[in-house]
């Protein structure tokens, strides 16, 4: 059993799954400096374009991938357990942290909030009234967190229909499975979706973290999961293609980067229709997915095998993506009056942040139940150890 774990461990998606959520540290502190409107209505004195081109180009593909991995590790887990012990592994890893910190991460980010809109004012920064007094009205929401939310959702969804799907010996049902997982049918995932998509103004459907799911965010996202999962049956074959065609993947992203950009212009001020809204998220769902290829082979290339210190990242990142966003709108306050230029405050913030969420991993949830729940049981090292036997015996 513990070669078959090993043996279907992938470092490098371990390694990626990691980068891409330590973003969330990048694009939440770069949102608070966009000059677009940003459904938070926060953001600081100083702005900059670059602050939009630097969330627009995260978002792409962030979310996205992390669907793809989510679901990629669960083929790779119901492999190895089966279906009862699957659930109730996915249960305890995504339902125990979401149950926990998503009262506590609402009221907390509710408070803060206020707090910052009244910064914000102070200091001469337009607040809508309207947003103030839904602000003042504190409301359940899940915040950051709806990712878990969502994603227990694609759980519960997905998991009875493909379980039966893959353990299907029938011709048709395994070349139905190879399929789904082909890098081609995004064009047809990417057709559904930006429909989805098309609803929203300028196709960009906004997270939204309220208790009743948004049926179009969730089937949004769904079509990720399911390419994440299917993939795994032939990840020798695709996840070889992927390394080989990295860069074009990588320069296809950009092509579909510059259609996004030509196409959403026109609307930057102005609502577009829904046909616009659809032209839009297309490309940009082509983007997201050109650029998802990309990161998986480049990292399958050049950030491959185990490394301690990405291990590490890696087991932290799930703490890190918690806790991060009270800390950036903290930060961000308590600096709210110094005239650095923008990038300084972000880099200041981004730093600031990262740090003080590792530290309070190492400190207060590595070596706890806390620790167990993210990440399985862990052995304690050997200094710990000995520290604790010198206590026990005095």
């Amino acid at each position: 059993m513990k070669k078959e774990t090993q043996r279907l461990r992938v470092n490098y998606l371990d390694n990626l799954r990691a980068y891409i959520m330590l973003l969330g540290v990048v694009i939440h502190v770069a949102m608070l400096q966009m000059v677009s409107e940003t459904p938070q209505k926060l953001r600081e004195s100083g702005l900059s374009e670059w602050a939009d081109m630097l969330v627009f180009g995260i978002h792409s593909f962030r979310m996205p991938l992390f669907f793809i991995l989510s679901g990629f590790f669960l083929a790779a887990i119901l492999k190895r357990k089966g279906l009862k012990a699957t659930l109730k592994s996915r249960l305890l890893r995504i339902g125990g942290p979401l149950l926990i910190f998503s009262p506590l991460m609402s009221f907390l980010l509710a408070f803060i909030i206020l707090e910052y809109l009244q910064v914000m004012q102070v200091n001469g920064v337009y607040v809508d009234p309207e947003w103030l007094a839904k602000a003042q009205e504190y409301q359940f929401n899940f915040a950051h967190l709806w990712f878990l939310y969502y994603l227990l959702l694609c759980h519960i969804i997905i998991l009875p229909f493909v379980y039966k799907l893959t353990s299907s010996k029938v011709h048709l049902l395994k070349k139905l499975r190879y399929w789904v997982g082909h890098p081609s049918m995004v064009f047809f995932y990417t057709l559904l979706i930006a429909y989805l998509d098309s609803f929203y103004d300028k196709g960009m459907i906004p997270a939204e973290g309220h208790l009743t799911p948004n049926f179009l965010q969730l089937f949004h996202y769904l079509p990720y999961f399911a390419f994440g999962f299917f993939i795994f049956k032939y990840r020798c074959i695709w996840l070889k293609h992927y390394q080989r065609c990295w860069g074009r993947y990588t320069l296809l992203g950009c092509c579909m980067m510059f259609a996004t950009l030509v196409a959403i212009e026109p609307f930057l001020n102005d609502a577009g229709e829904q046909f616009d809204n659809f032209i839009v998220a297309y490309c940009y769902g082509l983007w997201g997915w050109c650029w998802s290829f990309a990161l998986c082979g480049f990292f399958k290339q050049w950030i491959n095998g185990y490394q301690p210190w990405l291990r590490y990242l890696s087991d932290s990142a799930y703490w890190v993506y918690i806790i991060h966003l009270p800390i950036i709108l903290l930060i961000s306050h308590a600096i709210y009056d110094y005239t650095w230029h923008f990038y300084i405050k972000m880099l200041v913030n981004i730093a600031i942040t990262s740090i003080v969420s590792v530290i309070s991993y190492q400190l207060l949830v590595r070596y706890t139940w806390l620790g167990q729940l993210f990440n399985g049981k862990r052995m304690t090292p050997k200094w710990r150890r000995v520290t604790t036997k010198k206590y026990e015996q005095i």
